[in-house]
């Protein structure tokens, strides 16, 4: 199922519910389905640095596979720091965010998540999605994995499948919100993330030789700074959007140089840390 079937779908999705089909056929297509993103990831997460991935910013997944093709042994997943995920009180910008965060952190640990920690965090996607303004059927569905999981009747392979489509999706107005803004600040809040990790492992086992590879995402970080600094509603920058620039721009920076440095690493893990504790 590419991407553009599966937003057909979510368009759909407030339409009489068809007859289930079997479940044996089910399971075979969704395996076929998360078999093929599998292969499809392996080939573009050779080399990060190339932009060879379907969106401008590579995915949870992509970040992933990248980093053990690099040759670091270190698993992301046991890199996440607990956080707070909690929703209340924050705009649109900051929940779109958060929830990149929470959306990166719940792919990087399908396979290790208890259950009901796992049907949490789904929760926690779809009351994020909602207070961004998403569209009915894409919260509904990101609901419904959650009551999936609960009941045994999604694979984690599944699962994380259906979790990556999400974080890949590239056009706002067909499933995110309204404001063409709140999907990249999505996106970028899930980038964000990964680059912190992927910048902790890099000096955690002193591969500086791997930073070219992975931590070279100028074009990256222009596309989320054009969402930043458009504004929203002509209001004034809050202080999340103020450090997202700035660290935007230290990245930015960063990956034209002609070759970055162990310092440069630590600056990247400085800067993205201190962004995320604000978020």
């Amino acid at each position: 199922m590419n991407l553009g079937t599966w937003l057909v779908l979510m368009a759909c999705s407030n339409e009489p519910e068809p007859v289930p089909e079997p479940k044996e056929e089910f399971s075979k297509s969704s395996k076929v389905d998360a078999e093929q993103m599998a292969k499809e990831i392996e080939a573009k997460a050779i080399d990060l640095s190339k932009q060879e991935y379907e969106v401008l910013a590579p995915s949870p997944e992509e970040t992933r596979v990248a980093v053990e093709k690099a040759g670091l042994v270190t698993a992301l997943s046991g890199l996440i720091p607990e956080r707070d995920y909690s929703l209340e009180g924050l705009d649109a910008d900051q929940t779109a965010l958060r929830v990149g965060i929470l959306l990166s952190d719940t792919i990087l640990l399908v396979k290790e998540l208890p259950k009901a920690r796992l049907v949490a965090n789904l929760k926690s996607v779809a009351k994020g999605l909602r207070q961004m303004g998403a569209g009915a059927g894409l919260c509904d569905t990101v609901d419904g994995y959650g009551d999936q999981v609960n009941n045994d009747a999604l694979t984690r392979d599944d699962l994380l499948f259906a979790l990556e489509q999400i974080a890949s999706m590239s056009v706002p107005g067909e499933g995110f919100g309204k404001k063409d803004r709140t999907g990249p600040m999505l996106q970028a809040g899930a980038w964000t993330s990964g680059v912190s990790l992927v910048s902790e492992a890099i000096i955690k086992e002193n591969r500086i030789d791997t930073a070219d590879k992975l931590l070279r995402h100028g074009p990256t970080a222009d596309y989320f700074l054009s969402y930043v600094q458009k504004g929203a509603d002509n209001k004034a920058p809050t202080p999340v959007l103020e450090q997202l620039e700035s660290s935007l721009k230290v990245l930015k920076a960063i990956a034209e140089k002609e070759k970055i440095t162990y310092a440069d690493v630590t600056q990247i893990q400085s800067e993205t840390r201190t962004l995320l504790e604000m978020i």
